[in-house]
This record gives C-alpha cells, structure tokens and sequence, in this order.
C-alpha cells in the first residue's frame, strides 16, 4: 500500500480532531492513541491497566498499526503480551 503525504496528514488530522471532541484534549505524542488502539484491539473495555499493561497494549496496538502496511501479519494471541506475529518488510526509522 503505498501512501499519500497529504491523505495521511489530512487524516491525522481527523484523528486528533477526534480525540480533541471526545476528549477535551488534543494530543501531542502519539502514545495515547497508541494505548486507545491497544484497548479496542484487547477488546476488555474500559479497565485500570498496570505500566506493564500499557507496555502490551503498546505492543498490540503497534502491530496492528504496522499490519496495515504489509510490515506485520498477526499470526495468533497470547495471553500475556496479545498479538503473535512477524514482521514481513524491513522499515528504516527516520532520523
């Protein structure tokens, strides 16, 4: 899939409109919208988490970002982190 820059920054756009509305708060990292992808992936609903269990949903809802992309197939669930996968393409952080 390949991406456009002005489609991916017009719906980044939504999406921090989305959290602003619903929110109250626009975030500024993407470490809540992380955690709130790792929450609808958990599919538990609302809870207290622990640090470790925002590190899995961190986890999960990163491999769920990068399933979109063809870098990441989910292969099953765990119990304890979530998501088992593998990662497919090699992708070069920017710097």
């Amino acid at each position: 899939m390949e991406f456009e820059p002005i489609v991916v920054k017009e719906e980044w756009e939504m999406i921090l409109d989305f959290f602003e509305n619903s929110f109250g708060k626009r975030p500024t990292e993407m470490e809540p919208i992380l955690l709130l992808i790792g929450v609808q992936e958990l599919g538990q609903g609302h809870a207290h988490f622990t640090k470790e269990q925002k590190q899995d949903l961190l986890h999960i809802a990163t491999c769920k970002v990068l399933s979109y992309s063809d870098f990441y197939r989910l292969d099953g669930l765990d119990e304890e982190v979530g998501h088992i996968g593998k990662m497919y393409k090699e992708f070069h952080h920017c710097l």
